[in-house]
């Protein structure tokens, strides 16, 4: 009898131990901690075509797992609210997660769900729980002839990088330069991207920009519209000398160099000799803020020769040049 009451009791506290963990499965199914951070493609910020596959990109963050769980990030994508695409991809670790492209066959605006599932099992067919939405516009390849490109540049000297942020995926950026801000414009360069460094013959000059797009799916090439003329102008160089102060000797036998900032300056090269009149080999290069120079290769007795150039970029010649200034080390 008491046989029979505990094998009762045994099985009542296995039954009861079963529903628990039963119980404890559907809960941490929703209690175990992850986040879709972004959807970042397709995103509303982009165009994209009929018949040219997306690639499919989130984020994944934040991450808590149950012993025993997958993890899946799950990608929905809607049109006129009926379902065109579905995923569930399996992720170990966080970070971006790539799914396989698609390829959408209509043009108009389509709708991105993602979100995070756990489960011991197979995923579900469809989100568990939607934690990122966006949307993104699809359009027919004949659309670029509509579109002006947006362009900016910077400058470096001889180099001139030409941006552009409204490069549709997949569409070719066909850059002009002329030295004219009306004509005289030559195609230098096609590219696949939405950036070009073009490599000038001066960094005293001033250019201009122009760029237009062109998009060829099949058999048929689509070209846009101009962009505004970009100028981007010369480098201008300072006239005149760098102001550098008397070298002093600190108390620990170095020589301190100081001299006034120079405007439009990139950076400085400080040349020493031991020669008055000859400029010397170059001791340090020192950013445009950095306005002194502490030389500690000096020897007792003799005497030294700075000169500080101020330089914008790698051109052929700097900005501007200090006069000679001189200090001799006590014997």
């Amino acid at each position: 009898m008491n046989i029979k009451k505990l094998s009762f009791k045994a099985f009542a506290v296995m039954m009861a131990f079963c529903l628990v963990f039963s119980f404890g499965f559907f809960a941490n199914l929703d209690n175990a901690s992850a986040s879709t951070t972004q959807i970042k493609s397709p995103t509303d910020d982009t165009i994209y075509f009929i018949n040219k596959k997306i690639t499919v990109k989130v984020t994944a963050g934040m991450l808590s797992l149950e012993p025993g769980y997958k993890s899946y990030m799950q990608v929905e994508i809607l049109k006129s609210g009926k379902r065109v695409y579905f995923k569930n991809v399996r992720f170990t670790e966080l970070g971006d997660i790539t799914f396989p492209a698609y390829t959408p066959k209509k043009t108009g605006t389509y709708k991105i769900k993602a979100g995070v599932v756990f489960t011991q099992d197979d995923p579900p067919n469809k989100i568990h729980k939607v934690q990122e939405e966006s949307t993104f516009v699809v359009k027919a390849a004949s659309y670029v002839k509509e579109m002006k490109p947006v362009i900016s540049a910077k400058r470096d000297g001889k180099k001139i990088t030409v941006s552009c942020s409204n490069r549709p995926g997949g569409v070719k950026m066909l850059i002009y330069r002329s030295t004219k801000s009306g004509s005289g414009f030559k195609k230098i360069k096609t590219i696949t991207a939405s950036k070009y460094t073009d490599k000038v013959t001066s960094s005293t000059k001033t250019y201009y920009y122009k760029v237009k797009f062109s998009y060829t799916p099949k058999s048929t090439t689509y070209k846009s519209k101009f962009s505004k003329v970009l100028t981007v102008k010369k480098v201008v160089t300072t006239k005149g000398s760098i102001h550098v102060y008397d070298p002093t000797l600190t108390a620990s036998g170095k020589v301190k160099v100081k001299w006034d900032k120079v405007s439009g300056a990139g950076y400085y090269l400080i040349h020493r000799s031991t020669k008055s009149g000859t400029i010397g080999d170059v001791v340090c290069c020192n950013g445009d803020s950095e306005l002194e120079y502490l030389d500690g290769d000096v020897t007792k007795g003799k005497t030294y020769y700075y000169t500080v150039e101020a330089w914008y970029g790698n051109d052929e010649k700097p900005l501007c040049t200090s006069e000679q200034v001189k200090i001799k080390i006590p014997a």
